[in-house]
């Protein structure tokens, strides 16, 4: 009987996202094209949730076949043209007379101006625990590592297996949200 239901419970699964793009899984299409495309390119919200304040800036971001990510910031004005290169080995932030003052999150292990290469390796790398598909697109829930530490990552993707919105979830309490628009496979 266990194993009836197994069986019922994976074909309930599969077929919710049979209305998608040939009943593909969504989350391994859009990690196809990311692998066969050479970079991607977007721009997004960062929302950092400290529990006692918020912090919000808007970026560009363009991330290349060898994993490293090129990001602009374009938002609010006061950082404006700070720019940065984010690679699994490091990461640089450049500017002139600009300030760039944002506390770490996860116990000092994730910065959320790196929040965007972090979603896109999670895309190409995570471990896809659970998708669910609806009329306009589908939620897949990522589990990953970064230094050391496991996270969550929940993403929503549109029709045509795009991420919108990606939140970062660490010992179950959301520490980030990107807000994804103009995402470019290359």
């Amino acid at each position: 009987m266990k194993r009836l239901l197994a069986v019922w419970m994976v074909l309930c699964f599969v077929s919710g996202c049979a209305g998608n793009k040939a009943g593909a899984d969504p989350a391994l299409t859009l990690r196809n094209e990311l692998q066969k495309g050479s970079e991607c390119s977007f721009r997004c919200t960062v929302t950092a949730d400290y529990g006692d304040s918020i912090t919000a800036f808007t970026m560009d971001c363009v991330s290349s076949g060898n994993g490293d990510m090129t990001i602009t910031l374009v938002e609010p004005e006061t950082i404006c043209g700070i720019q940065g290169i984010i690679s699994q080995e490091s990461g640089a932030l450049t500017f002139e007379d600009k300030v760039l003052l944002v506390q770490l999150l996860a116990d000092g292990q994730i910065t959320p101006i790196c929040s965007p290469w972090l979603m896109v390796r999670t895309l190409l790398g995570g471990i896809v625990r659970a998708t669910e598909c609806s009329a306009n697109g589908s939620q897949v829930i990522y589990d990953d590592v970064f230094s050391s530490e496991p996270f969550q990552m929940y993403a929503q993707l549109n029709g045509d297996h795009i991420p919108v919105i990606c939140e970062f979830v660490w010992q179950g309490r959301r520490i980030i949200t990107v807000q994804v628009d103009n995402f470019k496979i290359l």
